[in-house]
């Protein structure tokens, strides 16, 4: 669900109305999980539609949007992000299609029209979304002068010790057949390691700011530090609520609440300019995964 939260702005709905949308909601979608993980995208599928009709990614002016999918229709998987602002042709699909699309985690809801969600290539698209931009206004003989990048994620949570991966000496286990419980932890601990491989933000995360530390534009993150695991299926009030105040707490520890306010204002000069006619907008919003 929480292409709710990354595609709200576009139906103009508020941040704290979105939040009661799923609280509301939350057990609808992760009610039913078939054998304990994938869940039946039926209920999410129904409150993208309710959310946002038919309204189309170009019909929506501001902000400027760019969500992430992956095209796994071969077998080279390409990024793409539906978006409202480049005229490629992404920008004509449906929202709430576009919703349902980076909510397409193979693991929980499945792919959806030959997408899937673009965490699968891209968990943190920051890096990309920023390279996106710029080429489009390349191609456009234009250089946009980025006002800020704010990256948001979902989450740190305490490292642990994975053990032991390598399951070598247990391929042919013949007399050992008594060791196989002993393959099975690693095989574990090696979908865990690959798992959290690919769902990592972080190293992207650094390797963004370095690149606008080298541009010039300021760059920050917020990825609060979590002290429990919450599940992505998680819809125990009590562990959300904890995890919405230790980011409230982290915000404002941070000192991060004057960042939020110069990201507003950056926003709203772009919308004025865009709406005067004159200049280049240099805000978008490129969507997260929400397996950080």
């Amino acid at each position: 669900t929480l292409s709710l939260y990354l595609l709200s702005p576009t139906a103009k709905l508020p941040l704290s109305q979105v939040r009661q949308l799923y609280f509301r909601l939350k057990n609808k979608v992760f009610a039913k999980a078939r054998f304990g993980v994938v869940y039946s995208a039926d209920e999410l599928e129904k409150i993208l539609r309710e959310v946002f009709g038919d309204m189309t990614m170009d019909q929506v002016l501001q902000p400027k949007v760019l969500v992430a999918a992956v095209d796994k229709s071969t077998t080279n998987p390409e990024l793409r992000f539906f978006n409202n602002c480049f005229g490629d042709g992404f920008d004509e699909e449906l929202v709430w299609k576009v919703g349902r699309y980076t909510s397409a985690s193979p693991i929980f809801f499945g792919e959806f029209e030959n997408y899937v969600d673009g965490g699968v290539l891209a968990n943190n698209p920051c890096d990309c979304g920023l390279t996106a931009i710029q080429n489009f206004y390349r191609l456009q003989g234009e250089r946009l002068l980025i006002s800020m990048v704010v990256s948001i994620g979902t989450g740190q949570y305490p490292p642990e010790v994975l053990g032991k991966v390598d399951a070598q000496e247990f391929l042919f286990f013949g007399k050992h057949w008594f060791k196989l419980g002993k393959l099975m932890d690693r095989a574990t601990n090696l979908i865990s390691l690959l798992s959290n491989a690919l769902v990592n933000s972080e190293l992207v995360a650094k390797n963004c700011k370095s690149r606008c530390e080298e541009l010039g534009i300021p760059y920050f993150r917020l990825s609060p530090k979590l002290n429990t695991v919450v599940a992505a299926g998680e819809t125990d009030n009590e562990k959300l609520v904890d995890m919405i105040l230790q980011t409230k707490l982290q915000v404002k520890d941070q000192g991060l609440n004057g960042i939020v306010q110069m990201f507003m204002l950056t926003a709203e000069c772009s919308r004025r300019i865009l709406a005067s006619g004159g200049g280049t907008p240099s805000c978008a919003t490129i969507t997260e995964s929400s397996q950080d």
